[in-house]
């Protein structure tokens, strides 16, 4: 593959990147996508928003012109004989001048808050949105997804779609009008000057605008990718931060984040670099118009006008001028919003592309909700693998009635796992149907199937909050009473009662703050609240203590009482209790029968007895 590894930790050369990488929306898509969440939820405050935009562009024209004004009638002593007129006009245009600058300030002041208020609260749906729809995603999409990327899509890159929001569109127009009012008032002024000045300055800014087009989008593309590896390398070292510490490693750790970390600092200094060699070019072609203006008009000045030169007033060339200086500061502004631009359209698409993946498990639009179950299971004719050609199950038949406890055994990828995880429907079947009480699992709502299972993994994770709050999890209006009962059937009661603060104890994140079988007692009694009538046990004995084991085994009864119970194991004491044992091997049952009649047979369930059970059962028998 094209990976560069280092460590632990891979990015993505830039070839992968291009393979990896689904086929890019455009920006006019892209941009639609955002315009819908600002037009669709906050469409008054665009509609204010887009009216001060209007007022503000129109009171930006009229200080030149107020200007011209002064210079030209009120200085101009020829024009105007009497000097009270000459004051009262002064005055009245200094009026106007102040008035418009206080205006435009109040107009400025509102404006920047609605663009802000625009900006977050647009951000904060389109973040939601994503959360959202990453919780509807399948664990075959997260199968395939760094959990630091997605961090850093649903975070960096939201983030930068807010610059776009809070001051990119709605400001690109404002300079979009200003730049039309002042070409109108400038063919209005001087038809011939304001051509020449067209002449000038359009065609190279559109040249350097080209070139500066082709190179942000790659710039920008860049940035957005090296933070997302900086934020799936800093996610991957805090959590793996014990295996770290274990094995020495912290030195390589901190050489392989200065490495990510280097390269986005290189990505970000190429992107500034196209930044940088850009705006100089326009203020040198500004400031060239600007000369060439006063030369016009001195020359005018000097030797009069002619067919293809008018002449030009004091108070009109300094007016032509300062319309000329704002006429580049709106194409100055939208280049850099070009460059804001092609920065947030690299994050956002990234964003849009999350927002629009899809889930291979996906509920019929007339799926109905699962009534409450007795626990039949059958697996017909199943077909399933996680890659394409590359099965994990092929024709699959299993029934299992109501109350009874299964337990799946067999060597490491033959198919245990996916067992229980297709009677969950997290992940999707190719062929044949999974039946519980007649209902095809396809064709029922994913929440009431869910709802009525219990499922307990072989690392139990527990989430920031409470002991009490892990146990009730997803369950509202849980009686306190219902809590300790479900807690003292797996005997976790008696733990928890010593803690400091009993129930109400603080876990930590992932619950760092107890021990891995207290992490794994209250997993248990999180899946036996709701009292589930399908109970999957996924290998959730074979990391605890023999202690916890022990407190395990003497719950199992009860947990089991009642229930359809799927159970993989490598613990000879969960095995043995099971009703029946399946042996997988190859995604096919090659033996099943109760553990006295599969030791007889000495098949496969012998052989992996002999290589995994017999050493617990004699050190058992030792204690």
């Amino acid at each position: 593959m094209g990976w560069r590894r280092s460590g632990h930790f891979a990015s993505l050369t830039e070839d992968e990147e291009k393979k990896e990488r689904p086929k890019v929306a455009s920006d006019w898509t892209l941009a639609k996508w955002i315009m819908k969440y600002l037009f669709k939820d906050f469409r008054s405050l665009a509609i204010i928003t887009l009216v001060l935009v209007g007022l503000g562009s129109v009171l930006a024209l009229a200080s030149p012109k107020i200007m011209q004004v002064i210079i030209d009638d009120v200085f101009n002593t020829e024009f105007i004989k009497s000097i009270d007129e000459r004051f009262n006009l002064l005055l009245i245009m200094t009026l106007i001048l102040l008035s418009v600058a206080i205006i435009t300030a109040v107009i400025s002041i509102f404006r920047t808050v609605l663009l802000y208020k625009i900006g977050y609260n647009t951000v904060k749906k389109i973040r939601t949105d994503t959360f959202t729809h990453l919780q509807k995603l399948s664990l075959k999409f997260f199968d395939t997804q760094e959990s630091g990327r997605l961090i850093s899509k649903v975070t960096n890159d939201c983030d930068k779609i807010n610059e776009l929001m809070s001051g990119g569109i709605i400001t690109s127009l404002i300079d979009f009008l200003t730049l039309i009012g002042i070409s109108i008032m400038l063919l209005v002024m001087n038809w011939q000057l304001a051509l020449w000045c067209f002449l000038f300055s359009i065609p190279p800014t559109l040249l350097i605008s080209y070139f500066f087009k082709r190179r942000a989008r790659k710039a920008y593309r860049k940035t957005r990718k090296t933070i997302a590896n900086v934020t799936a390398n800093l996610s991957e070292s805090i959590s793996g931060v014990k295996v770290s510490k274990s094995f020495t490693r912290e030195k390589r750790n901190i050489q392989e984040f200065r490495t990510v970390n280097q390269e986005n600092r290189e990505a970000n200094m190429k992107a500034v670099a196209v930044f940088a060699t850009t705006f100089p070019l326009f203020n040198f072609i500004a400031s060239a118009v600007v000369g060439f203006v006063y030369f016009y008009g001195g020359w005018t000045l000097i030797f009069g006008s002619t067919a293809i030169l008018k002449a030009v007033t004091i108070g009109e060339a300094i007016a032509f001028t300062q319309y000329v200086s704002n006429f580049f500061r709106p194409i100055l502004n939208l280049t850099m919003f070009y460059n804001t631009f092609q920065s947030t359209m690299a994050a956002t698409e990234r964003v849009y592309d999350l927002n629009h993946s899809t889930s291979d498990v996906v509920e019929k639009t007339d799926a109905y909700i699962l009534p409450e179950i007795k626990g039949h299971v059958k697996f017909e004719d199943i077909v399933f693998g996680y890659k394409e050609n590359e099965l994990v199950l092929s024709k699959f038949n299993l029934e299992v009635s109501p109350g009874e406890a299964i337990a799946i055994v067999g060597p490491t990828g033959s198919g245990k796992t996916t067992i229980v995880n297709l009677l969950g429907r997290f992940y999707e079947i190719l062929e044949g149907n999974i039946l519980i009480d007649d209902h095809n699992i396809q064709d029922v709502t994913l929440n009431s199937l869910h709802s009525q299972m219990g499922i307990v993994l072989q690392d139990p994770y527990l989430f920031s909050g409470t002991i009490a709050e892990n146990i009730v999890y997803n369950q509202k209006d849980v009686p306190f009473d219902d809590i300790q009962v479900a807690a003292d059937s797996v005997n976790a009661h008696e733990f928890i009662e010593r803690m400091s603060k009993g129930y109400d104890t603080e876990v930590g994140e992932r619950g760092s703050k107890l021990s891995l079988g207290q992490r794994q007692l209250i997993s248990f009694a999180r899946a036996l609240l709701p009292n589930p009538k399908i109970l999957i046990l996924d290998e959730a004995t074979s990391s605890v203590d023999p202690y916890t084991e022990l407190l395990i085994k003497k719950a199992l009864d009860k947990l089991l009482s009642g229930r359809t119970s799927f159970i993989i194991a490598h613990r000879l004491s969960t095995v043995r209790n099971a009703d029946r044992i399946i042996v997988i091997k190859d995604g096919a049952i090659i033996e099943e029968g109760t553990n006295e009649d599969l030791l007889a047979k000495k098949g496969e369930y012998y052989r992996l007895y002999q290589l995994q059970f017999k050493d617990q059962e004699n050190g058992s028998n030792g204690h």
